[in-house]
């Protein structure tokens, strides 16, 4: 923040060469060492994440369909410059073609990843691009509970193996015996 009333200490207070010094050294070494090159990309969070992932040995399936589905702008967009906009488009744009809780999942692999490259860069300031942008689709998690009749599902398993069964109304819930 400007401040025309005090003098420039080089710490809290600086003059325009001071700043404009610490700002390429923030966008080139992060503040405090601990960033190696450039901005975190898009495509950098979700490569660290996923080492991350394996590490504690999870699911790396989810990385496939994220990658499949992230355009090339995005990838290479540096994740502290990333805005609402730019994520709610392509969350958006995912629930155009497919189920909203496929787009939820897909989501909140990106969010994590993005929650980790903030947390290992000070220089990502905020976390509400992806908080508001990637936010949800209500609704996604509700499973479609279907009862079939017997007759259905008798025909359902004649089809699947093509044998004729019998239905044992004494097992337990009701289990078909071929």
């Amino acid at each position: 923040m400007a401040d025309d009333f005090e003098e420039a200490n080089g710490t809290t207070v600086l003059d325009y060469w001071q700043a404009q010094a610490q700002a390429r050294s923030i966008a080139h070494d992060g503040d405090d060492g601990s960033h190696d090159g450039g901005p975190a990309t898009v495509a950098g969070a979700v490569d660290a994440y996923e080492a991350d992932v394996k590490t504690r040995a999870g699911d790396l399936g989810n990385f496939t369909r994220l990658r499949f589905h992230l355009p090339a702008p995005l990838c290479g967009k540096p994740v502290a410059a990333l805005k609402v906009r730019d994520l709610r488009g392509w969350r958006d744009d995912l629930a155009a073609h497919l189920a909203p809780a496929t787009v939820n999942r897909t989501s909140a692999v990106l969010k994590a990843a993005l929650n980790l490259a903030a947390e290992g860069d000070a220089r990502i300031s905020t976390r509400r691009a992806w908080e508001t942008g990637l936010a949800s689709i209500a609704d996604a998690q509700e499973s479609r509970n279907v009862i079939l009749v017997d007759e259905v599902v008798r025909s359902i398993i004649a089809q699947s193996c093509g044998c004729a069964f019998r239905c044992d109304r004494g097992a337990t819930h009701g289990a078909a015996i071929p």
